[in-house]
């Protein structure tokens, strides 16, 4: 291909942040490592403060070079010297005034100072290449780490990358932010702190009684899988899984004792199977209409799913909002598990939509596991 005919590029390098781990022995200058065809994408690892002895603060650059068409490299060079190019479609007019009332572009597409346009702005094809870039970065950068880490038996957290941000250059120079893409809300549940009245303390009591009595091994798992969520959803995943399995063979060891060996040693139907077709006909101490849970039984069902295409392929990560869904899903039915046991207080435990769909009320107006839902700004 001649030069006339080449594609128009830039450059990218995505900044990741790297914590817990450390140069052994000191090494300032940090180390460089080029891959791909041509070893044209270089990655560089080194301290944050050089001059500090065994920084746990390291940070990683990977820089690429990426074909872009040639409007797109030119609204680019336009963004660097603040300046707004119009394009069809924008689905919005200058001026662009924000929520303080601030003129952030003039009519003439002039940015305001310290004012960076967000993604969403961008052409809709831009948008889409900076997504590719800078998920082809992160791919490049989790493996280069993990290989890294794997080759070395280096200790530290299970999840070290603790932030990325993505910058690009037309020209060679230094390199500049790329915005921010609007951040999507997804509703989680809020830290539950611990609350204490009368209910409480006969509740507690009541427990504390029964010497056999201690928190299941699958709401600590379950407990771990919520930890991970947020830096290993693959983890977190797959331990919601084992949570809920857990929790279904125990129920089933608890009511049926004779059934001990049989759930222990030979191979089980699938979790949501023994929910939704075994234990929905052992007698409990709370009635529970489990008929009234499919809903919840196809979610389990869909965990497993997700469980196998973990196990069984590479690169394949749940989102965050189908994540959330399975662990909600989970702590749902494990608290089910537990009013179905005599434990009355776990009702106020379960999500609004499934206590509606059981006809279960709160027993108290503050009870209850509240979600919030970040409100997104400009």
């Amino acid at each position: 291909m001649s030069s006339a005919t080449k594609k128009p590029t830039i450059r990218c390098m995505l900044d990741v942040s790297l914590e817990g781990v450390f140069f052994n022995p000191s090494r300032p200058e940090g180390i460089k490592f080029a891959v791909g065809a041509g070893r044209r994408t270089k990655l560089l690892l080194r301290p944050q403060h050089p001059d500090k002895a065994f920084d746990r603060e390291l940070e990683l650059k990977v820089i690429g070079r990426f074909e872009v068409a040639a409007f797109e490299r030119q609204f680019i060079a336009s963004l660097i010297a603040k300046r707004f190019l119009s394009y069809p479609d924008m689905g919005f007019a200058l001026p662009l005034v924000g929520q303080s009332k601030r003129v952030l572009i003039d009519n003439n597409g002039n940015i305001s100072d310290g004012y960076i346009p967000r993604r969403d702005l961008y052409p809709r094809s831009l948008q889409l290449k900076c997504s590719e870039i800078e998920n082809d970065l992160k791919g490049i950068a989790a493996r280069f780490f993990k290989l890294l880490r794997w080759q070395q038996a280096i200790e530290g957290p299970p999840q070290p990358m603790s932030s990325a941000t993505l910058y690009w250059q037309v020209e060679r120079g230094a390199f500049y932010f790329v915005g921010q893409a609007r951040a999507q809300p997804v509703t989680t549940p809020w830290p539950a702190g611990i609350m204490w009245d009368e209910q409480d303390r006969v509740a507690l009591s009541q427990l504390w009684k029964k010497k056999k009595a201690e928190e299941p091994i699958a709401h600590e798992l379950l407990r771990e899988a919520n930890h991970l969520a947020e830096d290993t959803p693959l983890s977190a995943l797959l331990i919601a899984a084992s949570a809920l399995e857990v929790g279904a063979k125990s129920y089933v060891s608890a009511l049926v004792p004779a059934a001990e060996w049989l759930v222990e040693n030979l191979p089980a139907p699938p979790t949501y199977k023994i929910l939704k077709d075994y234990i929905s006909q052992l007698p409990t101490r709370v009635a529970v209409d489990w008929s009234k849970l499919k809903k919840l039984f196809t979610t389990a069902k869909e965990l497993a799913e997700e469980r196998n295409k973990v196990t069984h392929s590479t690169g394949h990560v749940p989102s965050k909002e189908k994540l959330q869904t399975f662990l909600n899903c989970v702590s749902d039915l494990l608290y089910i598990i537990d009013v179905s046991q005599g434990h009355e207080w776990a009702k106020d435990h379960v999500t609004k939509a499934t206590r509606g769909m059981l006809g279960w009320t709160l027993s108290r107006k503050r009870s209850g596991r509240g979600f919030v839902t970040p409100r997104i700004g400009d």
